[in-house]
């Protein structure tokens, strides 16, 4: 039989991280790990703002001589002590560290403005131009920007000034100041030394930097964010590996130090429940590479990108021609949207310019919009901004949209868009059924009530009757979100008619079926939801498989 024990390679022998139930004191951490022979590595030090949410003490651990990582997660899972013990994965930068230097800047980042060069698509960008009309960020009281990576470096000619500065240090007097056990982490910090020098060793987490914050105007090249606050926090070393105790570490000074959106372009296939936690209770808002092997997440995820939160977007890479990257991880269920990430140009350690390719180089783009969000938009909370960001992408060629959950990839001013009218209630939406199939029809509406062409449609049906009103369901109704979605083609222009047909399984019973429908804007403005029901009749069947009925639509 095959080992259950996950293969070395991908986790640090003797260690594992044991989340003990909250309440834990000090003395009992020490207790728990001497009555297994192991030693506390480390505590971590869960920021009262997410207290309540992680809910419990996470501590790494590292084990005696003769005790297996498998045998240690078996005993302690057990523990009536312990909400779950795992082993300290290793994760990866989702990135090509190769960088060559191009002859042109402006020309080479199509992925802000592309008009065609070097065999490209116009219009395949992200509008970033037409964006900065609305925000080009903010220095001061700003948005913090977190990058978790392999650290940045600060002393760019074109990130020097977008650095976050800790207001609680004193630069460079050897004293821990804020009193958070790092000293002198004046602009993030290193939590595999568990220093305040973030200074980056490998070339991917500044290329990554550079393209959310680069300073404009200085002779260089132009972030997303032309004025910004970046944080640096460097988990992964040199040769752009790290563990999950290291990226917790990470999430958790984020979330203390107040930053508002979060910079992962790294992960792994092994699940880890001590980085779900952490994500989960960070108040930031976490944009996540889906990864660069070309698999569907949807059946072989990829974390933290397939964590299912609220608080996480993954991303997935396109090129200058709107086509998935071929590297590109993708995934109907579980990737949200593509954004540029093929030959693009950004800052690296050495100080000067380069290209590099990974859903790592698409993620800061994704990440630079949020920010450019908070700062035009400043009581935005994340589900705000990300509502923003999906609903506002351009729709991709078919063979690609399918492959993601908007269909799309991002643009900018979309994202922007300074709009607070919500199109109409789609009009006159009736239903009818055949044994086979189901069939909607109604009236689309626009952007702005019947103005403009709305962004998408958000369908869901159910068994029980769906609320018109999910703020005030009635008794024997369930919420709109409650019901299950299904994906339908984007809206035509205001006025016209539109039908989509259902296929379904026959049934040797008659059924009714509820629908819900609602329209979406490019900024996340949603219609007020018009509802349905529909009695499906009964088909003659010689044999009917009720094992697994959830569904009574066939998978397209």
């Amino acid at each position: 039989a095959a080992s259950l024990e996950p293969k070395l390679q991908d986790y640090v022998p003797g260690e594992v991280l044991v989340k003990l139930k909250a309440g834990t004191s000090l003395q009992a951490i020490s207790g728990f790990a001497a009555d297994y022979g192991a030693k506390v590595i480390h505590k971590f030090n869960v920021p009262a703002v997410m207290a309540k949410e992680f809910n419990g003490e996470l501590v790494q651990l590292t084990l005696p001589e003769g005790m297996s990582t498998a045998e240690a997660v078996a005993a302690m899972g057990r523990d009536a002590r312990v909400s779950y013990a795992e082993p300290n994965f290793k994760v990866q930068a989702f990135g090509n560290p190769g960088v060559q230097i191009p002859d042109d800047l402006v020309e080479e980042q199509w992925g802000l403005r592309n008009t065609g060069q070097n065999g490209g698509i116009a219009g395949v960008d992200i509008k970033a131009a037409d964006a900065w009309n609305i925000s080009t960020g903010i220095k001061e009281n700003g948005p913090i920007i977190a990058v978790i990576d392999t650290g940045v470096n600060y002393n760019h000619s074109d990130l020097v000034n977008n650095m976050w500065v800790n207001p609680g240090e004193v630069p460079g007097d050897g004293i821990d100041n804020d009193g958070n056990g790092i000293v002198d982490d004046i602009h993030g910090a290193n939590t595999i030394t568990n220093t305040g020098d973030p200074l980056d060793d490998h070339n991917h987490g500044s290329h990554c930097a550079g393209v959310i914050g680069a300073e404009a105007g200085n002779g260089g090249m132009a972030g997303i964010n032309w004025n910004a606050q970046i944080m640096g926090l460097k988990f992964l070393g040199e040769g752009g590996g790290g563990t999950t105790a290291d990226a917790v570490k990470a999430v958790l000074y984020a979330s203390e130090k107040g930053a508002r959106i979060v910079n992962n372009s790294w992960g792994g296939g092994q699940f880890s429940q001590a980085c779900l936690d952490a994500m989960a209770a960070s108040p930031s808002l976490h944009i996540c590479a889906a990864g660069n092997d070309g698999y569907d997440n949807d059946t072989r995820p990829s974390y933290p990108a397939n964590f299912k939160l609220d608080n996480i977007i993954a991303v997935a890479a396109h090129n200058n021609k709107d086509e998935l990257a071929g590297f590109s991880n993708r995934g109907n269920k579980s990737v949200h949207l593509a954004a540029p990430g093929v030959n693009i140009h950004s800052t690296l350690k050495d100080g000067g310019y380069g290209l590099m390719s990974g859903t790592s180089m698409a993620t800061p783009h994704v990440t630079g919009v949020a920010g450019l969000i908070a700062s035009a938009y400043p009581d935005a909370d994340n589900d705000a901004i990300k509502s923003r960001i999906l609903s506002g992408v351009d729709q991709m060629p078919e063979r690609y949209a399918k492959r993601l959950m908007t269909g799309g990839r991002l643009n900018a001013i979309k994202a922007l868009e300074d709009d607070k009218v919500a199109p109409a209630t789609p009009g006159n939406l009736s239903a009818s059924a055949t044994t086979r199939a189901v069939t909607l029809t109604w009236t689309a509406t626009g952007d702005d009530g019947m103005r403009g062409k709305a962004t998408r449609y958000e369908l869901r049906y159910a068994r029980s009757p769906i609320a018109a009103n999910s703020d005030s369901p009635k008794p024997g109704e369930i919420s709109f979100d409650e019901a299950t979605a299904v994906r339908i083609d984007a809206p035509k222009d205001a006025g016209a008619n539109e039908s989509v047909t259902l296929e379904m399984t026959p049934s040797g019973r008659e059924r009714k079926l509820y629908f819900a429908l609602r329209v979406v804007d490019n900024v996340g403005n949603r219609s007020e939801t018009a509802v349905q029901e529909v009695r499906v009749p009964a088909s003659k069947v010689a044999f009917e498989d009720t094992v697994d009925a959830s569904s009574p639509f066939t998978p397209s």
